[in-house]
């Protein structure tokens, strides 16, 4: 349970955030409606895991952290586009628009961190 802890909170921090946001139009306020806002977040484990895992085991020394986040970027700017690649394959685009669309998946999240960047 440990190994995914700060995916676990960031899960419940979106899904209660989104909870106040949305706590008037959903019609389900209170324990009960935070506890549906976060199982529809549940998306957010999984997408987290190969960036905690890779941080995880930098800080027990299985390899160096020095330069980690580097690394941890540049992993998740080919899962971002490998996930749009396939999610386009699946949806039975032809592999020129598959490649098309995972590349802006990936420039898209380049331009998040970057402008999340920027703004701190």
């Amino acid at each position: 349970m440990e190994l995914a802890g700060p995916a676990h909170r960031a899960v419940l921090a979106h899904g209660y955030a989104h909870q106040i946001a949305h706590r008037d139009a959903q019609g389900h306020p209170g324990v009960r409606g935070v506890v549906r806002a976060v199982l529809a977040e549940w998306t957010l484990v999984p997408a987290a895991l190969p960036t905690t895992l890779l941080l995880w085991g930098a800080g027990l020394g299985w390899w160096r952290s020095e330069g980690i986040e580097y690394v941890a970027f540049g992993a998740n700017t080919v899962l971002l586009l490998c996930w749009g690649l396939l999610a386009c394959r699946a949806a039975g685009h032809t592999w020129g628009r598959a490649v098309r669309i995972g590349c802006t998946d990936a420039l898209l999240g380049v331009a998040v961190a970057l402008a999340s960047t920027l703004l701190k």
